[in-house]
């Protein structure tokens, strides 16, 4: 999706925000792309909101749990919680 690809853009343009708001929509109009939520995910931990970045991280994962960037990002999501609770 063109779309992500803007938001992901977004993100890296340290607009975060903007790149949750954007990736929301995405998210309502196409549930079902994993590539939305793993994107929607990392900006929002950039935003700090963590809750909602590991329902997007999982909903990710279940919607495609054979890819490895899905799977690396939702491990190294939950490792960072671990750590930062320390």
């Amino acid at each position: 999706l063109e779309a992500v690809r803007v938001a992901t853009e977004m993100g890296s343009m340290s607009k975060a925000a903007l790149a949750v708001e954007i990736l929301e929509g995405i998210v309502a109009a196409h549930p079902g792309s994993a590539t939305a939520w793993e994107q929607l995910a990392i900006h929002r931990e950039k935003l700090k909101d963590f809750e909602k970045a590991g329902q997007a991280y999982r909903k990710a994962f279940a919607l495609d749990p054979l890819s490895p960037s899905t799977r690396r990002n939702l491990e190294e999501f939950e490792k960072r919680q671990v750590s930062e609770k320390k």
